[in-house]
């Protein structure tokens, strides 16, 4: 598998380790990321997951 095409699976990764684990909000979680652009981020994780990150936020899709 080729790096471009692993780092999406990283960062979602990374982004539902920290919505599990810290109470950071979407805003932080994206600059964690580093994303400066929340809207770009919630972009990128809705394309790659399926739903967008408040669904998780909110607990309405839970993924293991």
């Amino acid at each position: 598998m080729r790096l471009k095409s692993l780092l999406p699976l990283i960062t979602v990764s990374a982004a539902i380790r920290l919505h599990r684990y810290s109470d950071l909000s979407v805003k932080e979680v994206a600059y964690e990321l580093g994303y400066e652009d929340v809207a770009h981020f919630s972009k990128f994780f809705k394309k790659n997951q399926g739903a967008a990150f408040s669904d998780f936020r909110r607990g309405a899709i839970h993924r293991d």
